[in-house]
């Protein structure tokens, strides 16, 4: 604790010479809208926001939502593979069932597994990522315990197609029409890829497709969002031959996925400052899985299918120096699987937030929600926010914020008699208190720097456990941890031409489980990014590395077990004559061997890590129209 406390003053009294230079002032584009029902400026924001922009995801190269994240502050990204490789996104320390994911706003997370499929959520019809790394269940309900990734979609663009090939891909073709007739707002993206994987049976295959259009009438101004996305995937497992890391030990396993998705809103003003919005949304997923049984000698087939529905309304305000926000919504969530059966939950909330300005200087958010679930009863989620700039674009933030995770369908019904292991309908949700304070001062236009200590404690986690006297495994809320942390972000325009950022995050996120004091999987002590970009007259380059400390991957901390930490830099160069843009990525440029998850081999159990790709280059060739 004394560490963390030391290095946050450290590096506040080193970032003061830098914080007392003129700058100039805010700009309106530095608003964010996930950390809260109203939008706030990020220096207004009292939560840990990172917001990743289209040109950004465009300059990494990056074709999923995994890929896109990996170089944010307080993001750990654990993947067993390229692209369509099965990965996960833990915020500070948090499991991936505790980060709800959502698209524009609406809920991924599978009620079935708890987290979202973040390698089957394409990028090439995205505008931008916000990352909020703090408690949310005030605003969102359930989940949000580790934080919030809102996926913002495209809702005009221009004309464009483009063919991404290169190393083990064979084609990424992208249409986009920005505008369509009879509509204010359009826009329609088609996107399908093919790739034959760097492993044995780690090929993937998917299309994607969405359509975006709006209009206003007398009602109030409208917009309808109509999304779908298919795969078929290897499922490779861990490597057959430890010495041969291409190998495949499940080289017959097959994975389809599928994800619908319908979303409608419609936003009534009174006025200026004062609207009521009322929204509805649907999203089915289904993942069905062909899979060999060793020990019976055959495949065997599974599939995994869950419906999300949502209604939500709410009215927003403001009256002299506050601003505030109330309303309720109705989630219903249904799922079926071979070992779950099939059931149905549903969620009624209501929630509150008001923010108040005093000055220029004092800036307080309050926020609470309150939700009713049908299995596990009551929560109360509520949040305090404070922002004091003393003076001219120094900003002081504190934040204090409770949140909740329900249990999954799988946590309350799983029946497998063969394993003896059930879930449990009697858990109780998982809950977590989390406070931060952060020094923040805005640099210019997009350009700030800022130091953050955060604390967080989490009880009543659900955990999986074995009796030896019975040989049952069952689910049971016995779990607590603690994560404390510094991270440090820095991001600076050093020319008109040139740009840089850089962010680090040490952190200790311990098990304190029956007070186990061991560190939690997958959570490393230090992690940290780095890059630099270039765009000047059409030509773009931008060099990112990336560095990750040794994980344990298991909550005994078995040494043999833990992953080594490695340094992976990307390059991509961009190039654009009119309408043509001609892109090269390089990713991994130095070709390091490195690894992010472990598995097992099957039968012997044998752990085995599962081998990231080498280098990797692709072109990408582009015409707007």
């Amino acid at each position: 604790m004394r560490r963390l406390l030391g290095t946050f003053f450290l590096l506040a009294l080193l970032a003061i010479p830098v914080f007392a230079e003129d700058v100039p002032t805010f700009r309106s584009s530095e608003y964010v809208v996930s950390a809260s029902k109203l939008p706030q400026s990020r220096f207004e924001n009292p939560w840990s926001v990172t917001v990743l922009t289209s040109e950004e995801i465009k300059a990494l190269g990056a074709a999923n939502l995994a890929d896109a994240v990996r170089f944010a502050a307080g993001v750990d990204v654990k993947s067993t593979g390229q692209i369509g490789a099965q990965s996960s996104i833990k915020l500070r320390g948090s499991s991936y069932q505790q980060v709800l994911v959502l698209l524009d706003g609406a809920r991924l997370n599978s009620p079935l597994l708890g987290g979202a499929q973040i390698e089957d959520i394409l990028l090439e019809d995205v505008d931008r990522i916000e990352v909020v790394r703090a408690p949310v269940s005030s605003v969102y309900g359930a989940d949000a315990v580790g934080g919030v990734i809102n996926v913002i979609t495209k809702k005009d663009a221009a004309n464009n197609i483009s063919f991404k090939s290169g190393t083990y891909l064979d084609g990424d073709l992208s249409l986009s029409i920005g505008k369509l007739p009879f509509f204010k707002r359009s826009y329609l993206n088609l996107n399908g890829i093919k790739d034959r994987g760097f492993r044995q049976n780690s090929d993937y295959q998917a299309t994607n497709g969405l359509l975006a259009v709006g209009w206003d009438d007398l009602v109030g101004s409208w917009d309808v969002t109509l999304g779908q996305y298919s795969a078929s995937k290897g499922l490779p497992g861990v490597p057959s031959v430890e010495a041969d890391p291409y190998s495949s030990s499940t080289p017959g396993d097959r994975e389809k996925d599928w994800r619908t998705f319908a979303d409608v809103g419609l936003k009534h003003s009174f006025g200026d400052k004062n609207s009521l919005n009322v929204r509805a949304y649907e999203n089915i997923l289904n993942q069905e899985t062909h899979i060999f049984d060793f020990w019976g000698g055959s495949f065997a087939d599974t599939s995994y299918y869950s419906w999300e529905k949502m209604i939500e309304a709410s009215h927003g305000f403001s009256i002299l120096n506050q601003s505030l926000s109330y309303g309720g919504d109705y989630r219903e969530s249904y799922g079926r699987s071979d070992y779950a059966g099939m059931h149905t939950i549903n969620n009624i909330g209501v929630f509150l937030e008001d923010q108040v300005t005093f000055g220029r200087q004092l800036y307080l958010t309050l926020g609470v929600r309150g939700d009713r679930h049908s299995v596990i009863g009551d929560n109360v989620s509520p949040r305090v926010g404070l922002v004091y700039s003393p003076w001219r674009d120094l900003f002081i933030k504190t934040s204090l914020s409770y949140a909740y995770r329900a249990p999954t369908l799988n946590d309350l019904y799983w029946n497998d008699p063969i394993w003896q292991m059930y879930g449990n309908a009697n858990l109780r949700s998982e809950k977590i208190r989390s406070g931060e304070i952060c020094l923040e001062r805005r640099l210019g236009s997009g350009s700030y720097a800022s130091v953050t200590y955060y604390d967080s404690a989490i009880t009543d986690l659900i955990l999986w456990n074995f009796d030896p006297l019975t040989y049952i495994t069952q689910a049971e809320n016995l779990g607590t941890s603690s994560v404390t942390g510094v991270e440090f972000e820095y991001v600076q325009k050093l020319s008109d031409a040139m740009s840089g950022f850089l962010n680090y995050t040490y952190q200790k996120a311990k098990n304190t489980t029956n007070n186990a004091d061991t560190w939690l999987p997958y959570a490393p002590e230090s992690k940290g990014n780095v890059g630099v970009t270039y765009n000047n007259s059409g030509y773009t380059s931008s060099l990112k590395a990336r560095f990750v400390g040794s994980r344990y991957t298991d909550t005994a901390n078995t040494v043999s077990q833990m992953l080594p930490a490695y340094t992976v830099a990307d390059l991509s160069l961009s190039k654009k004559w009119g309408g043509v843009d001609l892109s090269l990525y390089v990713d991994n440029v130095f070709d390091q061997v490195y690894y992010e998850s472990i598995g097992y081999l099957p039968v012997t159990y044998a752990v085995r890590k599962y081998p990231m790709p080498g280098r990797v280059i692709k072109a990408e060739l582009g015409f707007s129209f």
